[in-house]
């Protein structure tokens, strides 16, 4: 009976180890998966950040092309309203030349 106690005791206490054992590689698989998870996290919220910052710039980029989009727009009216002004003062200036050319043809007529 006794040599039956010792016997079940030690498989009680080789159990016990076991379980101590596991308990222990438990903790620290649970320990490594929380260092992974914080990991993780900082690396979401970096790109996170990351992410956001891109799309600022990007914002910035677009209202700088949006910008420059309407000085061309701007620039472009100029140059049309110049070339309609170029256009009338060269009507005014070919009415004055035909002008100046009867004033002349009448001057020389009345002259002779």
């Amino acid at each position: 009976l006794d040599q039956m106690q010792s016997h079940h005791s030690q498989e009680i206490f080789i159990y016990e180890q076991r379980i101590a054992h596991a308990q222990t590689q438990l903790t620290n698989s649970n320990n490594r998966l929380q260092k992974i998870d914080m990991n993780y996290t900082k690396a979401h919220n970096h790109l996170k950040h990351q992410l956001h910052q891109l799309r600022l710039k990007q914002a910035a980029k677009d209202q700088q092309l949006t910008n420059m989009e309407k000085e061309i727009l701007k620039a472009a009216d100029k140059v049309l309203q110049t070339e309609h002004s170029q256009t009338t003062l060269q009507q005014q200036l070919a009415q004055t030349q035909q002008q100046a050319q009867s004033s002349i043809q009448q001057l020389s007529q009345t002259r002779s």
